[in-house]
């Protein structure tokens, strides 16, 4: 259960935390333990894998604006992190229980605890993780990974290749439907321990999927610990709000509704964090959020867009904090119907409609400046987001040369254009319930209706209306020329096969494929087997810059915006740190806290 707390409660719950983590360090918020000196900062826990695993800097990502890290940094103080809610589970497994029902508070937390066999960092890469390296079979149906060695739980047993297989057969058995389950069962078909068996691990594919090097960045867990408890019984054990992992932040203390406490792991592989302690305070009130970051009781928080504007409009805010947003996983974007015999089947009558909009000012109105208007379905912050594929926007005067070129005509001077006495008629349909999309969809009519194309806006339920569009047993089936959707916590990898290949389209022999628009590109069929099929990161992002630039040529989807996340970090806490992304916490061990008011 999740307990909610008075705005006026929560002042003083995070000034008596971080009093409470100050009394136990002898120290205030921002300087390092009192026994301690500034010492030189740990090895970096980076390593390089083989040709295969290793990969290569995708475009820029925005960094917030540190200084080079000095030869000694100091140790010590606390990191307190803004969670909007209390966390319902400290068990990685119960994290995400399927679509629109994850846990993001519990995954911020757990993302400290655990590792992976891969991580991944700001850019969305898989690296190495409590896998120091890895080696892919030529046939790309077998990956081999290689533990590091000494690596400990936080209760000081040693982790072995029998943690890795058990966890990852527990995810492909749990009962469940999350992505990482999905991707799993679709791959995986076999885990085995290699040569030398206690620090090697195998996994034997179904078919050469790079993605899955994404997918092994899910937590590993202790078998010595939870090897016994039955499946169906592992949501109820003691572990979920006990974890013992292996990151370098192991769990000290939860008050339900107030806190969650970690502690520096000192037998992290990759050397004692910087940064002792990593409070994360249960803040529902975003306004006390604000109101905790000017009082400086507050390190790290996501605040409302308003607020974060206020910020940066300060003078000299550059000074007190870094201030950056980055896109989420989840996107908006128009569904066209692009099956056969219908309008919208013709890529012209798609280009066109993108010529016809300014995308930029459409998605600022919508959303109120909060949506990031986007031109495709790779996050921007991801090492395989090509930011020079082409777009078509904004041009009014080639969408009318196109629908000509259709055979699209006005005939009868009405101002809508024509074909075989068919006036160009497209009815939007927009869930009734979400506002940003029902102003998107509104705003589309007028410009659109300039080039001759009319739109009628239909505000529907989801469940009942939009779900019988897309379901091939309705009759009749697929009945909607465009819809306005959302796509909700896409994977971190590029990989779009199950959205936009052939064998994907949603059909009465496969009433679960997510292609539901019916695209069928043999082009994009031939690119996407590749990329997912290519496991050399420099190759494979080639590959997805081609295909960013025939989906925005093809449009099976007229991509409209990602949902932004506003985050401002106190000026004290320092490091590498890239808050553009959302894998900001990647690496949080090596972030530090320099003393001062």
């Amino acid at each position: 259960m999740i307990h909610w707390i008075s705005p006026a409660r929560l002042i003083r719950l995070l000034g008596c935390v971080v009093l409470g983590l100050a009394l136990l360090t002898g120290c205030d918020l921002f300087a390092p333990a009192p026994n301690t000196t500034p010492v030189p900062s740990p090895p970096s826990a980076a390593t390089t894998a083989n040709p295969a695993a290793s990969a290569t800097a995708g475009p820029a990502s925005p960094v917030a604006p540190t200084p080079t890290t000095p030869a000694n940094v100091p140790r010590g103080g606390t990191l307190t992190v803004r969670i909007p809610h209390d966390v319902t589970t400290l068990n990685p497994l119960f994290v995400d229980k399927g679509p629109g029902n994850q846990d993001a508070a519990a995954a911020q937390v757990t993302g400290l605890i655990f590792n992976g066999l891969t991580r991944l960092d700001d850019q969305l890469r898989p690296v190495p993780d409590l896998a120091e390296s890895w080696d892919v079979a030529p046939d790309g149906l077998s990956l081999t990974f290689h533990l590091r060695s000494g690596v400990k739980w936080q209760d000081g047993s040693p982790v072995t290749s029998a943690d890795v297989i058990w966890t990852y057969n527990t995810w492909l058995n749990l009962t469940g439907t999350t992505t990482l389950q999905y991707h799993l069962r679709d791959a995986v078909l076999q885990i085995q321990p290699a040569d030398p068996p206690e620090s090697t691990v195998r996994f034997w594919l179904k078919k050469p999927y790079a993605p899955i090097l994404a997918d092994l960045a899910a937590p590993i867990l202790p078998k010595h610990l939870l090897g016994n408890v039955p499946l169906d019984q592992l949501d109820a054990s003691d572990f979920n709000f006990k974890p013992v992992g292996t990151g370098p932040y192991e769990f000290s203390d939860h008050k339900e509704g107030e806190n969650v406490i970690l502690t520096a792991n000192p037998d992290y592989y990759g050397g004692p964090p910087n940064i002792s302690r990593v409070a994360f305070l249960v803040a529902p009130d975003a306004q006390v959020a604000v109101n905790a970051l000017s009082q400086g009781t507050l390190s790290l928080a996501e605040v409302p867009q308003a607020a974060w504007e206020e910020y940066a409009r300060r003078p000299g805010i550059q000074s007190l904090f870094t201030l950056a947003r980055y896109a989420d996983p989840s996107y908006y974007f128009v569904a066209f119907n692009v099956r056969a015999g219908h309008a919208l089947s013709d890529p012209r009558l798609r280009q066109a409609w993108a010529l016809a909009l300014n995308k930029e000012p459409l998605v600022r109105e919508a959303t109120g400046g909060a949506g990031l208007p986007i031109w495709g379905d790779i996050n921007p912050a991801s090492w395989a987001f090509a930011p020079d594929t082409p777009r078509l926007n904004n041009d009014p005067a080639r969408a009318r040369q196109l629908l000509t070129e259709a055979g699209w005509t006005d005939t009868n001077g009405d101002g809508i254009v024509d074909k075989g006495g068919e006036p160009l008629k497209i009815s939007l349909y927009v869930r009734a319930d979400d506002p940003a999309r029902r102003k998107a969809a509104e705003l589309m009519g007028p410009p659109l209706a300039a080039v001759g194309i009319s739109t009628t806006v239909v505000p529907v339920d989801f469940e009942s209306v939009i779900n019988a569009k897309i379901d091939p047993l309705h009759d009749p089936a697929f009945d909607f020329h465009a819809m306005v959707m959302g796509w909700d916590n896409q994977s971190p990898d590029p990989d779009d096969y199950p959205l936009f290949h052939s064998s994907q389209i949603r059909s009465k022999s496969n009433p679960n494929g997510l292609n539901y628009i019916g695209y069928n590109s043999p082009e994009y069929d031939e690119l996407s087997r590749k990329a997912r099929s290519e496991y050399d990161p420099v190759k494979r992002a080639a590959l997805y810059a081609q295909i960013q630039a025939l989906l925005a040529q093809d449009l099976p989807y007229y991509f409209l915006w990602a949902d932004q996340h506003y985050m401002v970090l106190n000026h004290h806490v320092q490091g590498p740190i890239n808050l553009a992304s959302p894998r900001y916490l990647w690496n949080v061990e090596k972030w530090w806290i320099v003393p001062g008011p």
